[in-house]
């Protein structure tokens, strides 16, 4: 649309490059989300080898020994047993259903039908949700500004934008503004009726920019203030999310050493004795 309306105004080549700029800022952003993720993937998943290699290959071996000390096991011990004994009985089916509930997990995420739920949890999850926000906001303010720059009419310009969103409320969101827009109000108006999605400040700036006749200049603001705040919150996941694992793997190894080394010092003691 922004290439017909500069081939009708003359303007092609500014145009032209006002969308290479967005498409350039769009992978920039994308490429922020991605790698807000991979550290957090990347930890959980070692974890989850290295636990399902220690319940699989490790404990049977350890198991044996520990039954055969001549001591009262304590509690850590005998759940430790009982882990293991279900692991060597049960292990590779349980390892199955894991594998077929992150395969169903992935498929049940990706539907259409889903989108409604997760994209709802996604924008409640404490940090993540800062994320989602930052990111659709973004998205929104720099292809909303690119297009009225470009010269495309107003209605039309947030039709496209609702099809660069990828949040289904955001995208519910906009197009409900979009038809309000098309019939006559203004924009800021209609944002205003979403308050959970758009934040005050960024209505009352858009306020602004209608008020100034510099609409684009503030949304385009706004796309890099909520790209500032992204940098901000996928640094927040990553700075949150890697002592809470290490406390996880901190406590499990605890328990396995305790579980471990109780009885066989207790072993070792009475032999003292």
């Amino acid at each position: 649309n922004a290439a017909k309306v500069g081939e009708s105004s003359g303007t092609l080549p500014k145009n032209l490059e006002y969308i290479a700029v967005q498409l350039e800022k769009e992978r920039l952003l994308r490429s922020k989300v991605k790698a807000a993720t991979i550290y957090p993937a990347a930890v959980v998943t070692a974890a989850l080898g290295l636990g399902v290699f220690t319940f699989l290959f490790v404990l049977p071996k350890v198991i044996p020994l520990l039954k055969s000390l001549n001591v009262e096991l304590p509690l850590t011990t005998r759940i430790l047993i009982w882990l293991g004994e279900g692991a060597e009985r049960y292990g590779f089916i349980i390892l199955g259903g894991l594998v077929l509930f992150a395969v169903g997990s992935v498929w049940f995420v990706r539907q259409s039908f889903a989108k409604p739920f997760t994209h709802w949890f996604l924008l409640h999850l404490p940090i993540v949700r800062a994320i989602v926000r930052n990111a659709n906001l973004s998205r929104f303010a720099r292809t909303l500004g690119t297009l009225i720059e470009s010269g495309v009419p107003i209605h039309e310009a947030m039709a496209i934008t609702k099809d660069t969103t990828e949040n289904v409320y955001y995208r519910n969101a906009i197009e409900a503004v979009a038809k309000r827009v098309g019939k006559g109000v203004i924009l800021s108006t209609s944002l205003g009726e979403y308050p959970g999605l758009f934040p005050k400040l960024f209505t009352r700036m858009i306020v602004v920019g209608e008020e100034s006749g510099k609409l684009e200049e503030s949304l385009f603001y706004f796309a890099d203030f909520y790209e500032e705040n992204l940098d901000t919150a996928t640094k927040a996941l990553s700075t949150s999310v890697e002592p809470m694992l290490l406390l996880v793997i901190g406590l499990v190894v605890a328990f396995l050493a305790l579980s471990i080394i109780t009885p066989i010092f207790r072993v070792t003691g009475g032999v003292g004795g």
